[in-house]
């Protein structure tokens, strides 16, 4: 069962995440997030950002490595405790050759 695991690279691509949060535009970015990447992530960049819902909103892409011993769900609660409880999600990013 292990062999077959790894020759089809089950969960290739697990360890990196991609985290889309959505945040109004009046709500300024710098060192928002922080010291919540710091407790839940090994590592986090951000990759994107562009302006949604006419204007009104601005929506971050990150690519993170969450802690092994992190559940997804506080993650995302804390961040949306700072997100005005607007849209966010993770998704995971397909590993590359």
């Amino acid at each position: 069962m292990i062999n077959f695991l790894y020759k089809y690279d089950y969960a290739k691509g697990k360890d990196t995440q991609i985290l889309k949060i959505t945040v109004p535009e009046n709500l300024i970015y710098d060192e928002l997030f922080d010291d919540i990447f710091e407790n839940y992530t090994e590592r986090h960049e951000l990759r994107k950002v562009e302006t949604t819902n006419l204007g009104t909103m601005i929506l971050y892409t990150f690519a993170i490595s969450t802690k092994p011993e992190i559940k997804k769900q506080d993650l995302l609660n804390r961040i949306r405790e700072r997100n005005a409880n607007l849209k966010v999600s993770l998704s995971y990013l397909e590993g590359e050759e």
